[in-house]
């Protein structure tokens, strides 16, 4: 799995940077068609943020010990907009707050 994130501080940032692919390769059946009800479900409403929500789904974890903390999973209904970060992101510039919140409007979907 590779995950974009837009670098260096700007201002007037492109939503189609936060547009990147997601690429899910397994043998496992089970978790084959996990991913492809959540794909139907939750096409063009997910973000690189479901991804981390959707591994400790996979390890095991109950949904009420993450949720609350680190979101939904890629399995679950998605709901909330999405958004991407920009900027440089290293721990000084995260605890400074200096990158930005990034919508991605509804209206732009996948091709």
């Amino acid at each position: 799995m590779v995950i974009i994130f837009s670098m260096g501080p700007r201002k007037n940032v492109s939503f189609y940077e936060g547009l990147v692919p997601l690429l899910v390769f397994t043998e496992n059946e089970y978790f084959l068609e996990k991913f492809r009800l959540g794909a139907q479900k939750n096409l063009n409403k997910a973000s690189h943020f479901n991804i981390f929500p959707t591994l400790l789904d996979i390890w095991g974890y109950k949904k009420t010990e993450y949720n609350q903390f680190h979101g939904v999973s890629l399995f679950d209904n998605i709901t909330f907009p999405r958004k991407f970060l920009s900027g440089i992101m290293t721990v000084k510039v995260i605890k400074s707050g200096i990158w930005q919140w990034n919508a991605i409007p509804d209206s732009v979907i996948a091709r």
